[in-house]
């Protein structure tokens, strides 16, 4: 394949632990991380630590630099096609379901977003095609909606909001999706950066620096109820995206972070 396209990208899929899946990476140029995936839903399903979430992820990433010494694409993602949807896991809490699609988003590696996992479509097993219902464009019929099964969880009786509802509120969780991925295309930073965890005792805190040619930004979400106090580096003064308005003030280097909010600030 690669002599027919030197530019291809190869991605496997390898449902188990990193130590385990590390070796295809001999002949892959990445392969999904199913690992990081259930810890970062976990840790946002119980409050978890996310200090211990950023340390999986290094430890994943040195997991397969043993096994590929040429740069790594890591395939993030929350959920796919045989697990229970997103919205249905966190039971219709869009509050955490925003703030797993942040972490996605705000990681590195080239994330992967399940059709209908933009617009928080629901689906559990035991029965596959459940979990693969047609896509919510439009309360009505509309040319081209996909009419194969009658969907079962998303529905609006279910609460689902269908995407042509979504786009004309700016709180919706597809504009969410569509803020979160602009803002990380027009940021190399985001795109190409390393992650640099920064040690917190406040378990729902995840703090980070992402680096890239001598350039920084801080990031950090907040994944339980409560507002954290959080101290930013000096060298970091703009705000580029926050979920929140009342995230925007800064004082003395301190900063009120909301319950499952998320906040990008660049440096000088």
């Amino acid at each position: 394949m690669l002599r027919i396209n030197p530019s291809v990208y190869l991605i496997g899929e390898v449902w188990n632990l990193s130590i385990r899946i590390a070796p295809y990476l001999r002949s892959l140029d990445s392969v999904f991380n199913f690992e990081l995936a259930d810890i970062l839903i976990s840790c946002i399903l119980n409050e978890g630590n996310c200090s211990s979430m950023l340390n999986s992820y290094i430890r994943i990433i040195n997991n397969y630099k043993k096994e590929r010494h040429e740069e790594i694409i890591d395939a993030i993602f929350l959920s796919n096609h045989d697990q229970n949807r997103i919205m249905s896991v966190f039971n219709n809490n869009l509050s955490k379901t925003k703030i797993a699609a942040a972490l996605l988003l705000t990681l590195p590696g080239l994330p992967f977003i399940y059709y209908g996992e933009e617009i928080g479509m629901l689906g559990m097993k035991p029965h596959d095609k459940y979990r693969r219902e047609p896509f919510l464009w439009s309360a009505n019929q509309i040319q081209g909606q996909t009419t194969w099964l009658e969907p079962l969880y998303t529905t609006i009786s279910n609460g689902c909001i269908p995407l042509d509802q979504q786009l004309k509120d700016s709180n919706s969780l597809a504009n969410h999706y569509k803020k979160l991925i602009h803002i990380r295309c027009q940021s190399d930073i985001l795109l190409f950066g390393l992650l640099k965890p920064i040690p917190t005792r406040i378990r729902c805190l995840c703090l980070f620096e992402r680096e890239y040619n001598n350039k920084s930004i801080f990031i950090a979400h907040n994944i339980g109820y409560r507002m954290q106090q959080i101290s930013i580096p000096k060298i970091y003064c703009q705000i580029i995206y926050s979920t929140n308005d009342n995230n925007q003030l800064i004082t003395n280097g301190q900063l009120n972070l909301q319950g499952f909010s998320s906040i990008i600030i660049d440096s000088k």
